[in-house]
């Protein structure tokens, strides 16, 4: 009697699990599965779409396999579950790989640009470690700006040529009345005289 009401409880389980499965399986039933790809733009959502579509069809196909009481051990149906389960590994390493290398290329790009502002300078979120007083402000400035000066060598020449007459005129000649001998030191009658000195 015990067992009869064990075999009562799962067969209502069973009823109630069928029932919640049912239920789940209508979205995707009540549409062609050429519909349901239709909808769906990203190729890694498709991906993962076929995985679990075929996951659902293969698991139901096993559950029914089990309960009418076949071995399920050495099936073919083992093999396909497996063969899901690895598709399904290998979308998960392909998100994986996805998701490292945007936040590898966004962790580059952050990292060259705060090389080139603390390098270059600029005033962008207060970069610019290096950037001098001289190279933040422009290198023209706003009076000369527009302001074009056009040299020649003609233009050299004659500068040079005014440069040599301004010096000549600045040059210090001493005056015609009064002309100084400079001293000479050590002259012979002087070292002869100290000879002298020093002997007396």
């Amino acid at each position: 009697m015990e067992n009869i009401e064990n075999v009562k409880q799962f067969i209502e389980a069973l009823d109630a699990s069928t029932n919640k499965l049912s239920s789940k399986l209508k979205p995707i039933l009540t549409k062609s599965l050429d519909e349901q790809v239709a909808s769906i733009e990203d190729p890694v959502a498709k991906i993962k779409f076929y995985n679990n579509y075929l996951y659902v069809l293969v698991s139901v196909l096993f559950a029914y396999i089990k309960s009418v009481g076949i071995d399920t051990t050495s099936h073919p149906i083992v093999k396909e579950l497996g063969r899901v389960k690895s598709y399904m590994n290998r979308l998960k390493e392909l998100e994986n790989k996805l998701k490292s290398k945007s936040n590898s290329s966004s962790e580059d790009a952050l990292a060259a640009r705060s090389f080139l502002q603390n390098t270059l300078g600029g005033k962008v979120n207060g970069g610019g470690a290096a950037a001098t007083q001289s190279l933040t402000t422009p290198a023209i400035s706003s009076g000369n700006f527009g302001k074009h000066t056009k040299f020649t060598q003609d233009d050299v020449e004659e500068k040079s040529e005014e440069s040599e007459v301004k010096n000549i005129k600045k040059k210090k000649y001493p005056s015609k009345g009064k002309i100084t001998k400079p001293a000479t030191k050590g002259t012979a009658k002087s070292k002869a005289s100290k000879v002298k000195k020093i002997n007396k």
